[in-house]
C-alpha cells in the first residue's frame, strides 16, 4: 500500500512538472528574458466607408515600453494637442478635407523584458464629415497595427 502511494505521488509530481514545462514552453516562446530589449514598428490607421474629418483616441503604452520615434502619417491631421512619444494620444481634424482611409502615425516602440507590444486604446471617436456624427464601429490594437474602423 505504501509503495502504491509513493508511486502515485511520483506520478502526480511528474504530471505537474510536465504541465509546468508545457506551460513555460507555450508562453516562453512569446516572452523575452529580463534585460532583453525588443523593438516593434506599430502603424495606427483609420478605415471607414463613410468619409470622416476628425478623430480622437487615448493611447496608452504597455508597461516597460518606450516610443523611440513617431512619424506622421498620411491623414493630414491638424492636432489639437501635440502628439509626443511620451503621450501618443491624439485629437485631430482634417481641415477643409476628408478621408476614408489613412495612417495617423507610425511609431517605433522598444520594450525591455517580457512585455507585450500591444498599445491600449480608449475614448475613441471617429467623426463624419457630413453631419458631424460619431461613425466609430470598432477600434483595436495588435502587435504591429492599431485600426480605427468607421461605418
Amino acid at each position: 500500500m505504501n509503495r502504491q502511494r509513493t508511486m502515485w505521488t511520483r506520478l502526480c509530481s511528474a504530471i505537474a512538472l510536465l504541465s509546468l514545462l508545457c506551460l513555460v514552453g507555450v508562453f516562453g516562446t512569446h516572452a523575452a528574458e529580463a534585460g532583453t530589449v525588443r523593438t516593434f514598428t506599430v502603424t495606427f490607421s483609420i478605415e471607414s466607408t463613410i468619409p470622416f474629418n476628425a478623430v480622437q483616441a487615448t493611447v496608452t503604452l504597455p508597461p516597460g515600453a518606450t516610443v523611440e520615434s513617431l512619424e506622421p502619417g498620411t491623414c493630414g491631421l491638424t492636432f489639437l494637442f501635440p502628439v509626443t512619444p511620451q503621450d501618443p494620444s491624439f485629437v485631430g481634424a482634417i481641415l477643409g478635407g476628408q478621408s476614408t482611409s489613412c495612417t495617423v502615425y507610425t511609431l517605433d516602440l522598444s520594450i525591455a523584458g517580457p512585455g507585450s507590444p500591444v498599445l491600449g486604446l480608449s475614448d475613441v471617436r471617429l467623426i463624419s464629415r457630413q453631419g458631424a456624427m460619431d461613425i466609430l464601429s470598432s477600434a483595436s490594437c495588435g502587435a504591429v497595427q492599431c485600426v480605427i474602423r468607421g461605418e
